[in-house]
């Protein structure tokens, strides 16, 4: 599609309706087997019993369950039930009986005492287990007790949680009590743990007045450290010794640019930096990382890969354009090492709204040449780009798909190569592209940004007003000169590189995979993979019933999780070896993962000259536009 700026248009803030947080879930359940292994329950509810212990809720699981919980607690008495885990309260008449009840106040302040003790076992994390399963503990690198993963939306110090948890108590026995009932809607396909994560994870990401951006992008920038099952080899991105691979990148976004050109903000492309990851093997899930240099643990992660496998990802983070950073991403890009047999590049690129476009995409198209041509001093050897599938989640979906319509471009105008680092190199493009929930669509023109809300965590547009939401003033925002929207200054809203659903230059791309559950970017999703399909490209495409925004980084305990990860790691080493031939579309049942077959045409009822002003209509009308359609769609 070539650009033009919208005229008279009010943009609405569209990085906020996409804040992408893998979570940490609230678990509320533990059970003990007689092997020490945790065991999955349904919930149900006992009557009381004349006991020491008045029972509230009795949660019986069946089969094994994942031990990756942050939150794993005992709530009976002594805690050594072994078939079973009850959360109770105490009512056993106490020895301070009578004398409690000649003094109320007393009797008070011990009830207060009691329930903060319930409190703090609730929210605990159970370091004794975790100790004792050792090398037990299921062979896979992601786990959402990665601190990491909770501090993307809140502090993760002990203190602070108990204070934003305690308050969300009245929630979480509400989702208890409608999941055991049957009343929710989302009951039917996800399970008790996955009904309180997506919940908890809802009450502190989709609010009304949003916490200041400088706050929520300092809490997703802790680093939780490198442990366990995984090589991590940081390195430097050297700035370019010349100004010609930023120069590409300004020449390509001018050339979509059509009707009256316009200035636009320009950045540096300064040095960058990044992670190579790999799976380490036979180690304890909590296993130190080792203190070599940078250069070994490189070394070391080879010979656990091994020659024969040539295979690398170049992995690009989610976290809606300003928050996260490969250190949040690493049981991600970890687990894909594993199941690929290779090693993963995640790269860093400058966050908005400190650097708004196209400074990430600058950076992630310095990351690629790094990979393709590394300067002296660097780790790696030159990769064959028959070797290299660029993945990314969320917004890193966006700029995974950015990054091959922008090389798709250079091409077009620097057809026998480029310059970089003072010599004439060719610019290949990747075997492939592995795309999870890609936020292709910044101005959310499309239903499912409210008709799915239900089933996802993101805040949908539909709980701001008119504008979208209001920032309280920061550090960082509101950025000079000011503008609307986090990532992007407000002439360039339309880009297709901004918005790679719109780039219309997609033949000769590479195969590209893309997945989604049933979330707010569905239908962005959908109509993504059909336009690429329409330009022949080959596309296969998965949409996940009922589950929420990158389900698969966050729930590690559902089979779904399984086939999503073996789906991706299946198409990377199917397109390094040029196996992806034909184009699909299936979706895949919440919890028989029974697979429906889609024909690609249908997969999205819009056509292309439709979204595009769809889009235009997103950006005048702003949220009341995002209500609309949903009533649309409804009828």
């Amino acid at each position: 599609m070539s650009f033009q700026p919208p005229s008279n248009t009010e943009a609405t803030l569209s990085g906020a309706a996409s804040s992408d947080l893998p979570q940490t879930p609230v678990n509320v359940t533990t059970a003990t087997t007689d092997a020490g292994a945790a065991a999955p329950r349904a919930l149900g509810v006992e009557a009381a019993q004349p006991t020491a212990t008045h029972t509230l809720f009795n949660l019986k699981r069946k089969g094994k369950r994942s031990r990756s919980s942050t939150f794993s607690t005992a709530f009976s008495k002594d805690g050594t039930e072994k078939d079973s885990t009850v959360l109770s309260i105490d009512t056993t008449p106490s020895k301070h009986l009578e004398s409690d009840t000649l003094d109320p106040k007393s009797s008070r302040k011990r009830q207060k005492r009691q329930k903060e003790a319930i409190y703090k076992r609730l929210f605990r994390q159970n370091r004794h287990s975790q100790r004792l399963q050792g090398l037990s503990e299921p062979d896979r690198p992601i786990s959402v007790d990665n601190p990491s993963i909770f501090a993307c939306f809140m502090d993760s110090s002990p203190s602070a949680m108990l204070r934003a948890l305690v308050p969300r108590l009245p929630l979480v026995g509400k989702t208890l009590a409608w999941h055991a009932l049957g009343l929710s809607q989302t009951s039917p396909y996800w399970d008790l743990k996955t009904e309180l994560l997506i919940t908890m994870i809802r009450s502190f990401v989709a609010l009304p007045d949003p916490e200041p951006l400088s706050k929520a992008q300092h809490v997703s920038l802790k680093d939780p450290g490198i442990k366990g099952r995984m090589w991590v080899s940081k390195n430097v991105v050297p700035a370019p010794t010349g100004p010609e691979t930023r120069q590409y990148v300004i020449e390509a976004i001018d050339s979509l640019i059509t009707g009256e050109k316009f200035d636009w903000v320009k950045p540096d492309l300064p040095a960058a930096s990044g992670e190579w990851t790999g799976y380490r093997a036979n180690v304890p899930k909590d296993a130190p990382e080792l203190n070599i240099s940078e250069e070994y643990k490189y070394k070391k992660m080879l010979e656990e890969i091994g020659s024969a496998s040539p295979l690398t990802v170049y992995y690009i983070h989610g976290g809606a354009m300003y928050l996260m950073d490969p250190a949040s991403h690493r049981p991600t890009c970890a687990r894909i090492a594993k199941e690929t047999n290779g090693r993963v590049f995640s790269f860093r690129y400058r966050l908005a709204p400190q650097h708004p476009f196209p400074s990430a995409l600058m950076d992630c198209f310095l990351g690629y040449l790094f990979l393709l041509y590394p300067p002296p001093g660097s780790l790696h050897e030159p990769i064959d780009p028959k070797n290299i599938v660029i993945c990314g989640d969320s917004a890193g979906g966006n700029l995974s798909a950015a990054l091959i319509a922008l090389i798709l471009t250079i091409q077009k105008l620097h057809p026998s190569g480029i310059t970089h680092n003072g010599q004439v190199v060719p610019l290949p493009l990747p075997s492939g592209i592995g795309l999870n929930s890609p936020w292709v669509d910044t101005t959310h023109c499309l239903p499912s940004v409210v008709t799915n809300k239900d089933f996802d965590y993101l805040p949908s547009p539909s709980i701001y007003p008119s504008g979208g939401p209001i920032f309280p003033k920061c550090d960082i925002w509101p950025p000079n000169p000011p503008r609307k929207a986090i990532y992007v200054e407000d002439k360039l809203r339309l880009h297709p590189f901004v918005n790679p659903m719109i780039f219309e230059g997609w033949a000769g791309a590479p195969p590209v995979l893309v997945m989604c559950g049933q979330e707010l970017l569905a239908d962005e999703c959908k109509f993504f993979a059909k336009i690429l399909h329409s330009r022949g490209v080959t596309v296969q495409f998965e949409e996940y019933e009922a589950m929420p925004h990158c389900f698969a980084q966050l729930m590690d305990w559902v089979p779904v999780t399984a086939k999503c990860f073996k789906t991706w790691s299946g198409f990377i080493k199917d397109a390094v070896n040029g196996d992806v031939k034909e184009s699909r579309a299936r979706k895949t049942a919440a919890k028989s993962l029974e697979e429906t077959e889609i024909a690609l045409e249908e997969v999205s009822p819009y056509t292309f000259e439709e979204i595009v002003e769809r889009m235009k209509g997103s950006l005048e009308h702003g949220n009341d536009f995002h209500k609309m359609g949903a009533q649309l769609a409804k009828l």
